[in-house]
């Protein structure tokens, strides 16, 4: 099985994968780079997994340097609270791949402070956040789709989150590719009204705007007949490491919601 560590997004730049591919991502000083490649993960809508978990691995490392080091406590600070701020748009980039393990491996890495019983009181604003984004995860992982959308739009706390750390209407953009993909693989045909729904779209006519620029299925009826051509797009994209029987008990349940 393909793993999603191996794969090189077409717009991994070079130096990056310089920097992945010795002992540089060990190196604190590259932390601004892979900061800066994050932000443009963000700006172009892709997922370099192995370069976010190679910036998360180096807080852990700069975060012990910190320790030994107790002078310019306020730009160590900054520095911790930008790292948090990256840490935070990781977990999104891991939200939008839900049906991957990415979220879980960026998780992970995050201190172990943050990683609590979601029934523990919040220690900072870091965890808070980590927290709220754990709690949409596991609606993703249900495929509670509806109760997913109804987080997106109309919870404070999480339409904070994602305005302080990512564009909303593009990150909508993206979750509607990853659950209409995951969707797709699982089903020959899918009802409209039901693609409607966990799409979240309005009307049927935004619908088929939205399936016609984004995939080959086509409406016969009232369901849409997926082709062939979108299982075979999923496969070049998914890299990874999530048993097939995993994702079918997903699909399962979102269709039987």
């Amino acid at each position: 099985m393909e793993n999603n560590l191996v794969y090189v997004p077409a717009q991994r730049p070079e130096y990056i994968s310089d920097i992945l591919s010795s002992l540089k991502r060990y190196d604190t000083s590259i932390i601004r780079d892979l900061q800066r490649y994050l932000a443009q993960q963000f700006d172009e809508s892709f997922q370099d997994l192995n370069s976010n978990l190679a910036l998360l691995k180096l807080y852990e490392i700069s975060g012990s340097d910190r320790q030994d080091d107790e002078d310019d406590e306020d730009d160590d600070d900054d520095e911790e609270e930008e790292n948090e701020s990256y840490s935070i748009k990781a977990l999104i980039k891991g939200l939008v791949n839900f049906s991957h393990n990415d979220f879980e491996l960026y998780l992970n890495l995050l201190p172990s402070y943050v990683i609590i019983n979601d029934q523990a009181p919040f220690i900072d604003s870091f965890n808070q956040q980590t927290q709220k984004l754990v709690s949409v995860y596991k609606l993703l992982t249900l495929g509670k789709f509806g109760k997913f959308w109804n987080e997106f739009e109309n919870d404070a706390e999480l339409a904070k989150i994602l305005k302080t750390h990512a564009n909303p209407e593009s990150l909508k953009l993206e979750f509607q590719k990853s659950i209409g993909t995951l969707i797709g693989i699982s089903n020959k045909s899918i009802k409209r009204d039901f693609l409607q729904r966990v799409l979240n779209f309005k009307d049927a006519a935004a619908l088929e705007a939205y399936v016609s620029a984004n995939f080959s299925w086509k409406l016969e009826g009232d369901k849409y007949v997926v082709g062939n051509e979108d299982d075979n797009s999923f496969v070049s994209i998914s890299t990874e490491n999530v048993k097939l029987e995993q994702l079918t008990r997903l699909i399962k349940r979102t269709i039987e919601a």
